[in-house]
């Protein structure tokens, strides 16, 4: 044979392979996608099942062997080694640096020209290099080639009814080969690796926006349908696993159809509701989920292909009858997210159906596991329904933050309003009352003494100097309902400060000298103008009495702090002759004055203290400090 590509295919491959070519174009998935070149020459293959690790001799029993090989068909339950053999031609075989170009192998293979190793693709021993999606790719040493007659060996080693087998392999120049093979290995690894971390990425995030939404399950689905995904594509990249076969294809195909079923509770919880037979639908989801990996490992390796495809079957149909039911409830409420949620979903199922039907054999070898690239559409479609949903919930949120702003705004104005009315009526209420206090007070006390002491000029008998006591006491009284008017701010020194300016110049003109021991005392609540008159006419009356009645010649007015009783105490001390005190509101000197000091006192919430002698009276006012 003349140099060239060699290529064993047929024109069933060439004709599944367009298919699914226009499949994805008009998908529109990749801008562009890997095609097979023409066969330049058709040659014949011989196979012979042998475990040995050379290549067999030519006197052992080979039979001829049409490529591609598909051991689900050509050899079902059989397993082990077996080693392809062809001859090829080349008329200059220093003319280029020559390939030889393995689309297909399963599970691992190794190239030997003219009987010389010179490639392999990893182990051959358990667990055997996973290159079924991998294609292998060698250079044949410049001077292995002759003029004229080579051959070639392949040997390939497999496990029972798991998709093993050998497409054409292709031998040419590197030039002429290496672009369709970085091409193939990009399709098939670099973007299967690049897609399965984007949808890591995807999913991690879905489940962090369930773990704080819990109460929105698709979320959660969504999260841990594509961390499943994510799982089952690394059997398109992974070549050499941690574990035997046997629990890596387990795990590999619980956590597809852990993905298929997720989605399944993915779309009719997002399109269904929570009516009580989808309830029961979803519990049978879950169910089955637990039942195909405990199948898996009780059936063990023997019993994983029948398994495989009676579990593709049946979640193929559950499935299928889950989103048709799920569309049908999606058109009535004209739920156009769930639908197109739902033909995607559908997308799906087709494309994993023409990879289970490729990998049984029912179909030709096309080399294109359709399931990965329906994978970005799928997760995109979703991805972009659930970030839609989540869009639109904070845009609820946000209109409802703003109808409750706006609502807030009306009812703080209206409470403003009523505020203000309020405090307008209590200030007209306050006023009120003080108007009637103070008409009570000049009545009760400046009032009184004005009548009396025009009484006393109209009646002509009594002096001057008494007549101008009542009036300087009539004073005085208007004096203490000013200063009570006057704002203290719970300040009782201030209030004692005004007392003390007013009377001192009447006490030394009495000829008594005043001692002021009045110290820092706390602000004392309830200080309103009608409690502050009663202290003021408490300690007047107190002051008062000792000019009228102790002939003293020493007053001292003291403060200070009873910690134990929780009083502020303010006494009045004298040195004059002092009294008996009465018992009650009786004929003596001093018995209604000191019966109103005391009422004076309990309207304040304060008590009044009373101790007279030979030596002086000391009077005390004791005030709640709280």
């Amino acid at each position: 044979m003349d140099s060239g590509r060699i290529v064993q295919t047929s024109s069933a491959e060439r004709g599944s392979g367009l298919f699914v070519r226009l499949v994805l174009a008009v998908l529109a998935v990749f801008a562009a996608f890997p095609a097979t070149a023409a066969p330049a020459t058709r040659i014949v293959s011989e196979s012979l099942h042998d475990n040995s690790e050379v290549p067999p001799p030519d006197a052992a029993a080979w039979s001829p062997q049409a490529l591609p090989d598909n051991w689900n068909i050509s050899r079902r339950g059989i397993g082990g080694t077996v080693w392809y053999r062809f001859d090829f031609r080349i008329a200059d075989p220093g003319a280029a640096v020559y390939a030889i170009y393995l689309p297909r192998v399963s599970m691992n293979g190794a190239v030997y020209v003219n009987g010389l190793l010179i490639g392999s693709g990893g182990s051959f021993n358990e667990p055997v290099a996973r290159n079924w999606n991998r294609p292998l790719y060698f250079l044949i040493p410049p001077g292995l080639l002759k003029e004229g007659i080579n051959r070639v060996h392949i040997r390939v080693r497999g496990y029972p009814d798991l998709d093993g087998g050998l497409t054409a392999p292709l031998i040419d120049a590197d030039s002429a080969l290496s672009g369709e093979y970085e091409s193939e290995l990009f399709w098939r690894i670099i973007l299967a690796q690049t897609t399965s971390l984007l949808i890591v990425a995807v999913g991690i995030f879905m489940l962090m926006l369930w773990i704080r939404r819990r109460q929105d399950a698709a979320f959660g689905y969504f999260g841990f349908a594509s961390l499943l995904w994510a799982f089952y594509t690394a059997d398109l990249y992974v070549r050499d696993i941690p574990v035997p076969t046997f629990y890596w294809e387990l795990a590999i195909r619980s956590a597809f159809h852990g993905f298929a079923l997720l989605l399944a509770l993915f779309a009719t919880d997002y399109a269904a509701g929570s009516a009580r037979w989808w309830r029961w639908l979803r519990t049978s989801f879950w169910g089955m989920m637990i039942l195909v990996p405990v199948t898996f490992f009780l059936g063990g390796p023997g019993a994983l292909f029948v398994l495989s495809n009676f579990w593709h079957v049946a979640t193929f149909l559950v499935v299928s009858g889950a989103s048709i039911a799920a569309l049908v409830v999606a058109w009535r409420r004209r739920s156009w997210e769930a639908l197109i949620l739902i033909v995607i979903g559908f997308l799906t199922i087709a494309f994993a159906l023409h990879d289970v039907l490729m990998k049984g054999g029912w179909i030709a070898d096309d080399r294109v596991n359709l399931l990965m690239y329906a994978a970005p559409p799928l997760f995109l479609g979703i991805g972009w329904l659930l970030t839609d949903r989540f869009i639109r919930t904070l845009a609820e949120v946000e209109t409802l933050n703003r109808e409750l702003e706006a609502r807030v705004a009306e009812k703080s104005a209206a409470l403003e309003a009523n505020y203000s009315r309020l405090a307008q009526a209590e200030k007209l209420h306050a006023l009120a009352e003080e108007r009637q206090r103070l008409m009570r007070d000049m009545h009760d006390g400046v009032g009184g003494q004005l009548i009396t002491a025009l009484a006393a000029l109209e009646g002509g008998r009594t002096a001057p100097a008494a007549v101008a006591q009542i009036v300087r006491e009539c004073i005085d009284d208007l004096r203490l309902v000013i200063d009570s008017m006057e704002p203290i701010d719970d300040d009782l020194l201030a209030l004692l400060g005004s007392l003390r300016y007013r009377l001192e110049p009447r006490l030394k003109a009495a000829g008594m000298r005043l001692v002021w021991q009045v110290r820092e005392l706390p602000p004392l609540p309830n200080l309103t103008p009608r409690n502050v008159l009663h202290i003021l006419r408490v300690l007047q009356e107190a002051l008062t009495n000792v000019l009228k009645h102790a002939g003293a010649t020493l007053i001292t007015v003291s403060t200070k702090i009873d910690s134990d009783a929780g009083k502020a105490l303010i006494s009045v001390v004298d040195d004059g002759r002092g009294f008996v005190p009465a018992t009650g509101d009786g004929d003596h000197p001093r018995g209604r004055g000191i019966g109103n000091m005391r009422r004076r006192a309990e309207a304040v919430g304060g008590t009044l203290a009373v101790d007279s002698g030979p030596q002086g009276t000391r009077i005390t006012l004791g005030l709640p400090l709280r």
